[in-house]
């Protein structure tokens, strides 16, 4: 017994999650998603974020370009990679990558970063730490 493609992900379309998903990418304003779908906002944005979590795994997986941003505006700006995406994902399946985040680096002119973060990874590691004890003479 086949899996008709189509059925597969016009089921995926109608899952209540994808459809708060879409809604609040298409403009609505998400107190009255939350009206609309008898929820509460927090529940909703809860939706919002595990479904956004959902397609920046799947997005990772495949190598395509990441989703930034965290607030339902910044994500808007790029609602149509989001919405392409949303028939083909399995909701109810873990994401692969559960905590993608993508954090701004800024580069100098010289190529130096600004990041601290990202530069205290680069710093050398102490003399004693860099060759395995086993290796030592």
């Amino acid at each position: 017994m086949a899996v008709d493609p189509a059925a597969l992900m016009a089921k995926r379309l109608n899952d209540e999650r994808a459809l708060i998903f879409s809604n609040l990418l298409n403009g609505q304003e998400p107190w009255k998603v939350a009206e609309q779908f008898h929820k509460s906002l927090p529940d909703v944005m809860n939706i919002f974020n595990f479904v956004l979590r959902k397609i920046r795994s799947r997005r990772l997986e495949r190598m395509e370009p990441p989703i930034t941003g965290s607030s339902i505006e910044e994500i808007r700006k790029q609602r149509i990679a989001c919405l392409t995406i949303l028939p083909k994902l399995n909701l109810d399946k873990d994401p692969r990558f559960k905590d993608v985040r993508h954090e701004a680096v800024e580069l100098k002119s010289n190529g130096s970063i600004r990041n601290e973060d990202f530069l205290r990874q680069l710093k050398p590691l102490p003399e004693n730490q860099r060759i395995a004890p086993c290796l030592k003479a």
